[in-house]
């Protein structure tokens, strides 16, 4: 063996038993959990480390004979020493130095990229009265992470290309953009520039992050001039440098050198190094999705550059794999920000720890990159498409034919767990419906847990469901605001890190997500990494298979179970009522002494900070009792550091059932920077105290009850300017009756006392000068509306009066959910059998409920009550009221949100029992539909042609608005906007702005922004709901005019809003210059189409709308295009292969006679025949900026003209790249005239077109091209213009 070759293998051997010897302390514990032996040697094992080894200065020859064998024997040698280590002392050196890491971490005494700082960031911590809180200090230290730096100084470059491929929403493959040119030889040639190579920990960075990529993906990143470079079929390679920042451009862009910039200092770090090789191998960014308004809220204000920020901007991508809140291509939350604020916010905030999580390729990532590069093309079966292995739970086969696992599971196929086996069993599998138990180790005898211990459990539930888990008792140890034993839930995605759980807490909930694998939850217990820690009681978990009802955890008191697809009913716990289990319905006192009886006053979630149970002073002196007012215990609020000033603690009861509480209590608020302390009720305050009240103890009294309305009662503490604001209180009683003798007016109104009607017959229409027996009470929330025609919101409420003009209903719009709405009628009394009937309407996503009760002093009677939504009709229904005494009520209850409203007309009370006949008279049916009496009591509802559905109310086939008279457009003029747009034929009033005259027909919808104000909205919304699937979105739209704002078109669904298409300023050059747009969208029923038009700063800015269809399946692909309108062309004039260039213009061409008279549309491109002698030629070519990569034929569309007597030849070329052939060709003088030409173009791997000019024999030979476009289909399959 050569000297070199000796020196390499004793610095192996040297490393593995030089770090086997090492503290791990000392090591600064690069992974959590695991040794740094175990790491050396996983790597040392990995099959690409001879590859690591090429990239040295030795030649290939010299490592070919390295005896690897050698290295083998003594690997085994340190495996045996280390079995033997552990077994005699098992973690000994991990445990002990857990500890201390996790406090010198809160010190800032680690580096910031350490995994400890990750771990620290995912923790959330109950711990005296911090609730669900991350560790003191830990966010200071994360801040100057690495990934933190790169992120914010990150700039991803974009070719021209690219630029208007984004503005245009093209299609991509999840954060793969479709036109990216790909590796498609798997190989990426690359080099290290000197401003980097000087410093050989730049080189080691740049190593490891390219080992990633060697370790778990088919990519190759191979130094450029290398054999392995060779075998690449392209000349592109990667240039690593410092430069301005860290950016890198999208894909393979250019046939040879493309850099990736790694300013240093600042961006060369192992996750930043990725982040920017992700970007060149074709990769977009995590939040630039386009179901990221689905994940995440984007905070524009906020943003350097607002929406023009590339780096934020959202593509139309194909999300195969889900969207990864630890993808290291998610941006920190505060990257980009203009004043420090957060850029963004995840929907799910209890996962914003994983936004700057990412040391590298995370599980997703790799997903994501295997299946672009199709990277397990070689683990298939006979057939090319069935993987030779079956990964379970989550897993994924890599490039070497293996299953990759989420962490916590093993196994050839992931259907195993590592845990301790004194955890019982690691997978558990759940019925429909059933519900399990989980405990920590000891916990059935009191605990406490055992230390030392990693714990996994794996619950799986049938495909459909979801796993719910409830934590009933937490004792898990915290200490100095940070986990030393945690629980780690991962509920969002399998292979995600979760969050950390510990402290002392009870009765938390987490559901699956049904973003991927939502029938699967791995739960992990972590004792061993600080296991000198003392050990807590531990924990106990219930874990339930729960379906599309359930899932929402809508039982607050209760049990749910699943009722078909998405239903649910609760079994509400002893004292507990109602839909949802949430409303106290126990008669008598309720007694709140704090000495362990249970009190229904509970901490909500919310509360950042909790009210705490303590004996004795509180803690601070100057401040708080010294004890309790009886008893031992009382309740209390911490004020001192680190709780910020003007710290609400909240403190409340259930809903409690209407009727007469008087609320009595004692508080305590002694200190010299004191606080606020309130009674609210359902928010409103109705008792408050503020500042220095003495070192006593004070009684407080109120009534809080209501007459008819459910409500919640809460105590409301806020923190003074400084840490003396400790407030408490003690012995708090709701009796069922009210307050006598106190000052505080009563909610509950006197009892009536006109005299009941007798066996009356009431009527109420709701029209305009007739009588009504119902009126608005004053004890509710909001009153009920009387209304003709549509409610302000689109998709709810009724559009006309089930019977004359008006009808009453709930406007849900400005409410808070659950607020009450009461139509009251007289006092009443009947001594025989009434029938009450009426109209009702409840449409809408949001719908809450409607009841009808008859009310009195002896009780309540129900007659009737629905929730939910019941479709786009009324409904009649009739009810047998036996002899009674009260008052009739309608009660409408708001939704949780605005489409919401509720609807009823055409009431009557009379006397006699109600007819049982059910026919099509009561108009059961919705308006797209034809009721069918099939019996006196049965009848059925027949859709009309185009409509489906259970209420005939989905369009099954395609929307138009071409705004011709006569035309049902599925668009309406919102209610919510600023100004309509309006209907036009010819010209718009004002000079040089709007169209001409419409694209098609002789109609067309435009905003008139004359006499209206700066940034005021139009908007257009669908009216009609459509069939679940994919739909196109045609249109055309015009916007000429020197102040023009923008053009948007928008998706609400029942979560956010997602921003489709988007034009800003004039994008027109003529009042005849119409554009058209396409764009994919998948439709859900509910989701509205909005098209928005926003008034720039003067009147020149109408803008205009024509030809709109809504068509079921995708949109024909636009692949490429080019205009030569705004300097985006997938085609460029070439260097050295022709003798002159094409020119750009909108004027005619120098020359008479030749060229064409006026432009098609803005500017076109021509060759200038003057000066050049016969066969010059230029080409324009897709081979230098574009790699087109077709699934199939394509059709390539464009327009020219040949006019002059010595004209010469156009040609088309077509086909691999560097075996181009002839597709087309013409000759000859073809007149002044613009000929649009169709050409099919059989599929190519790497399709590259060319269009050749030759000059003919004279200078009147200018050839012209314009609008050149490449679509996905074939040309027969196009019904878009040219």
């Amino acid at each position: 063996m050569c000297p070199v070759q000796t020196a390499v293998v004793a610095l192996l051997l040297l490393g593995v038993h030089g770090i086997a010897g090492q503290d791990p302390y000392e090591q600064n514990q690069k992974v959590i959990g695991k040794k740094e032996a175990r790491l050396v040697l996983d790597e040392l094992r990995n099959r690409h480390e001879s590859h690591v080894l090429k990239r040295s200065a030795y030649s290939e020859t010299e490592l070919d004979d390295i005896d690897f064998d050698l290295i083998a024997r003594a690997l085994k040698q340190f495996e045996d020493t280390r079995r033997s280590s552990e077994t005699s002392a098992p973690n000994q050196h991990e445990t002990k130095d857990g500890e201390k890491l996790i406090q010198q971490a809160l010190k800032g005494n680690v580096d910031p990229d350490s995994d400890v700082v990750n771990l620290l960031e995912s923790m959330y911590v109950d711990e005296g009265s911090r609730h669900n809180q991350h560790p003191d200090g830990i966010n200071k230290v994360a801040s100057k992470k690495g990934k933190v730096f790169g992120d914010t100084h990150d700039g991803h470059r974009l070719t021209q290309q690219q630029i208007e491929e984004l503005n245009q929403n093209d299609g991509e493959k999840r954060n793969f953009r479709k036109s990216a040119s790909l590796w498609k030889d798997k190989i990426i040639p690359y080099s290290i520039d000197s401003s980097l190579s000087n410093d050989p920990k730049n080189i080691d960075v740049i190593n490891k992050a390219i080992k990633q990529f060697s370790d778990y993906t088919c990519l190759s990143w191979v130094p450029r001039g290398s054999t392995e470079a060779a075998r690449a079929s392209y000349s592109s390679y990667i240039e690593f440098f410092s430069g301005s920042g860290c950016w890198s451009y999208v894909g393979r862009v250019f046939p040879g050198k493309q850099q990736i910039s790694l300013k240093n200092p600042g961006c060369v770090s192992v996750s930043t190094t990725i982040h920017e090789m992700a970007h060149a191998i074709g990769q977009l960014h995590e939040q630039s999705r386009s179901d990221r308004d689905n994940y995440v809220t984007m905070l524009w204000s906020n943003i350097k550059g607002g929406k023009t920020n590339n780096n934020m901007a959202k593509s139309n991508t194909y999300d195969y794999n889900p969207y990864d809140y630890e993808s290291v291509l998610q941006y920190s939350l505060r990257s980009f920000s203009t004043n420090g604020q957060p850029t963004m916010e995840f929907k799910d905030r209890r996962l914003d720890f994983l936004a700057d999580a990412a040391t590298g390729l995370m599980f997703y990532d790799i997903q994501d990159i295997v299946d672009a590069y199709n990277c397990t093309a070689p683990c298939r079966g006979a057939d090319g498409n069935t993987p030779m292995k079956q990964c379970q739970n989550g897993g994924f086969v890599l490039h070497t034919c293996n299953c990759h696992c989420p962490d916590g599971l093993t196994g050839d196929l992931c259907q195993s767990v590592a845990t301790d086996p004194e955890c019982g069993p690691g997978i558990i599998d759940l019925a429909d419906g059933e519900s399990r138990t989980i405990t920590s180790p000891n916990f059935d005898n009191g605990g406490p847990y055992p230390t030392g211990k990693k714990c996994v459990w794996l619950v799986k539930a049938s495909a459909g469901k979801n796993v719910e888990m409830t934590i009933k008792e937490m004792d898990l140890t915290a200490a100095n605001s940070a986990c030393d034993h945690w629980l780690e839930i991962q509920y969002n995605l399998i292979g995600q890190t979760g969050p950390r759980r510990c402290g002392k807490l009870t009765k938390e909930t987490y559901v699956t997500t049904d973003n991927v694998n939502p029938n699967l939850m791995l739960l992990k217990f972590d004792s061993a990494f600080a296991s000198t820690a003392t050990a807590g009681k531990g924990f106990n978990l219930t874990v339930s298979s729960v379906g599309g009802g359930c899932k929402g955890i809508p039982c607050v008191h209760g049990k749910c179970t699943d009722v078909g697809s998405n239903g649910f009913t609760c079994s509400c716990e002893s004292g507990y009522s109602g839909k949802y289990c949430d409303t106290y319905v126990d008669t008598g006192d309720i007694f709140c002494g704090f000495e362990g009886t249970n009190c229904i006053f509970t901490n909500p979630q919310r509360n950042s900070y909790d009210w705490i149970i303590t004996a004795g002073s509180t803690p601070s002196s100057g401040t708080g009792p010294s004890g309790a007012k009886t008893g031992s215990h009382y309740l209390y609020v911490e004020t001192s550091s680190p709780v910020p000033v003007g710290t609400k603690f909240q403190f409340e009861s259930p809903l409690i059932s209407a009727g007469p509480k008087c609320l009595r209590f004692w508080y305590h608020m002694y200190g010299s920077t004191m606080g606020t302390l309130s009674v609210l009720r359902n928010g409103t305050q109705l008792w408050t105290k503020a500042g220095d009240q003495g070192n006593a103890w004070h009684m407080g009294e109120i009534d809080v009850g209501t007459i008819a309305k459910i409500y919640k009662v809460t105590f409301e503490a806020i923190k003074g300017s400084e840490y003396l604001s400790d407030i408490a209180i003690d012995d708090v009683t709701l009796t069922s009756s009210t307050c006598n003798g106190q000052t505080s007016s009563p909610t509950v109104r006197p009892p009536t006392t006109e005299p009941p009607l007798i066996d009356q017959e009431l009527h109420c229409s709701f029209e305009t000068g007739t009588a009504c027996f119902l009126s608005d009470i004053q004890e509710d929330d909001f009153d009920w509306r009387k209304r003709k025609g549509s409610t302000p919101s689109s998709r709810t409420g009724p559009t006309s009066a089930y019977e004359g003009q008006k009808y009453s209903y709930i406007e849900a719009s400005g409410k808070k959910v659950n607020s009450v709405a009461i139509l009251q009628g007289p006092s009443i009394k009947t001594t025989q059998t009434f029938c009450l009937t009426f109209a009702y309407h409840m449409y809408g996503l949001n719908i809450g409920s409607l009841s009808v009760s008859m009310a009195s002093s002896n009780g309540d009677q129900s007659l009737f009550s629905s929730s939910g939504d019941a479709g786009n009709l009324w409904i009649v229904t009739s009810i047998s009221v036996p002899p009674s005494n009260g008052k009739i009520q309608f009660v409408g209850v708001r939704g949780d949100g605005f489409r919401g409203d509720i609807a009823i007309d055409d009431v009557h009370f009379m006397a006699g029992d109600c007819s049982t006949d059910i026919d099509c008279r009561s108009n059961p049916c919705g308006p797209n539909s034809v009721c069918v009496q099939e019996s006196s009591t049965t009848y059925r509802c027949d859709c009309h042609p185009g409509f489906g559905g259970l209420l005939c109310d989905v369009v099954t086939g395609e929307g138009n608005c071409t705004f011709e008279r006569n035309e049902d457009c599925f668009l309406e003029n919102s209610k919510l906007d600023d100004f309509d747009w309006t209907i036009k034929s010819g010209k718009t009033p004002s000079s040089n702005t709007g169209p001409k005259s419409a694209v098609q027909g002789s109609r067309y919808a435009y905003i008139e922004t004359s006499g209206r104000s700066q940034g005021q909205k139009a908007s257009l919304v669908s009216k009609d709901m459509f069939e679940n699937g994919d739909r196109c979105l045609t249109f055309k739209y015009h916007m000429y005019g020197q102040t023009i704002d923008s053009l948007r078109v928008l998706q609400e669904t029942d979560t956010n809003t997602i921003e489709l298409f988007s034009k800003y300023g004039q994008q027109s050059n003529s009042d005849t210059n119409w554009k058209t747009a396409s764009i994919d969208i998948y439709h859900n029923t509910n989701d509205l189409v909005v098209f928005e038009a926003t008034r720039g700063k003067s009147f020149t800015g109408d803008i205009a709308l024509d030809d709109i269809r809504y068509l079921p399946g995708r949109c024909v692909g636009l692949l490429a295009s080019c205009t030569f309108d705004d300097g985006s062309c997938f085609l460029t004039d070439i260097t050295g292969l022709d003798s002159m260039d094409w020119k750009i213009t909108k004027k005619r061409t120098p020359s008479s006679r030749t060229g064409p008279n006026k432009p098609l549309d803005g500017n076109y491109a021509y060759i200038e025949a003057t000066g050049r002698t016969s066969g010059d030629n230029a080409i324009l070519s897709s081979a230098v900026t574009s790699q087109l990569s077709p699934s199939g034929p394509t059709c390539l569309r464009f327009v020219y003209n040949m006019n002059g007597r010595n004209i010469g030849t156009l040609k088309v070329l077509a086909g691999e790249r560097i075996s181009e052939q002839e597709i087309w060709t013409l000759s000859g003088n073809q007149n002044d005239k613009w000929t649009p030409v169709s050409i099919d173009i059989p599929a190519f791997n790497d399709l590259v077109i060319k269009f050749e000019a030759i000059r003919g024999n004279g200078y009147r030979s200018d050839i012209a091209l314009d609008s050149i476009q490449l679509f996905d289909s074939p040309c027969t399959d196009i019904s878009l213009p040219v």
